[in-house]
């Protein structure tokens, strides 16, 4: 899903000009790792920045995210692409499953593998995604995707400072 911007494989500095790659080009180029980038909108940073938000909602990505890979939490200073990215935390991976929103006689309906969460699980759901509320979540994927939203739901550990 898209909680901000957009989402990316971080690919360290260019190469032009003879210049040695970095660690996570060359990294990548061998097979290795490559810093998974999560973008996410000013209204979460706090949330991420504070680690009261350890989880997102994404739609697939080409290539994929996995438990362990590590992860940098940013946000766009400004303007999207048009600006400096500010990172709000470094963390880890640690769970990647599949997750459908829709609305169910006007109400937010979450499902994940095992069908709809119960009510109180929908309200802790909603919060560790930092909404305020069920409405305020059903309003923002209502405004950004069109429902259903079927994606992926990515937590992840923060790395200690």
């Amino acid at each position: 899903m898209r909680h901000g911007d957009g989402d990316e494989r971080s690919e360290g500095e260019s190469t032009r000009g003879g210049e040695a790659a970095s660690p996570a080009v060359a990294g990548r180029a061998a097979g290795g790792w490559a810093m998974i980038v999560l973008m996410f909108d000013l209204q979460f940073a706090d949330a991420v920045t504070s680690g009261r938000k350890l989880q997102t909602i994404r739609r697939p990505r080409r290539k994929p995210i996995n438990i362990g890979d590590a992860v940098s939490l940013r946000r766009w200073a400004n303007k999207g692409y048009r600006s400096k990215q500010i990172v709000l935390g470094h963390g880890t991976i640690t769970e990647v499953c599949e997750i459908a929103i829709g609305e169910v006689r006007g109400a937010l309906g979450v499902f994940d593998d095992a069908g709809r969460l119960g009510r109180n699980e929908t309200r802790r759901f909603v919060e560790a995604d930092g909404f305020t509320s069920e409405e305020s979540m059903l309003a923002w994927f209502r405004e950004t995707y069109q429902l259903p939203f079927s994606g992926q739901l990515i937590s992840w550990k923060l790395r200690e400072a």
